[in-house]
């Protein structure tokens, strides 16, 4: 099974947990920080890059179109964690001088950022990665 077809047939997975992702970035803009256009353009981001860590680990899992073996399988999709985790942290690592130099427009867009990163890592991308073996299992 190609990308391309396992996104065809879940792709209401896919859209579930981005969806989720930025509800939960955009309730704490709601609640913590005023929601402006650099907070819009940080939930774009963290859309974008949750996207793009979707592919990540679909693409490292997936061999030859074929589902391997649980072993095999979890050996990748934990190196396809390790490369997101550190993608992550890069971001983060961005991130913080935007925090500290209190220009308030830019800081919103980095707590934002960091937000949604830190939800997608932990809890989204992990749940993905079980979603995919479990669709993969059934084939």
């Amino acid at each position: 099974m190609c990308w391309s077809e396992l996104e065809e047939k879940h792709s209401q997975h896919l859209g579930y947990r981005d969806k989720k992702q930025v509800l939960y970035s955009v309730r704490y803009c709601g609640l913590y920080q005023q929601l402006d256009l650099a907070a819009i353009a940080a939930l774009i981001a963290v859309l974008g890059t949750g996207i793009d860590q979707l592919v990540i680990i679909t693409d490292e899992v997936m061999h030859e179109g074929r589902v391997p073996s649980k072993v095999l399988y979890l050996k990748r999709l934990k190196r396809a964690l390790v490369i997101i985790m550190t993608s992550a942290a890069t971001v983060i690592i961005a991130m913080f001088p935007l925090i500290i130099m209190d220009l308030s427009t830019l800081k919103g867009f980095a707590i934002i950022n960091i937000l949604g990163i830190l939800i997608g890592v932990l809890i989204t991308r992990p749940a993905y990665g079980r979603i995919v073996m479990e669709i993969l299992a059934k084939r």
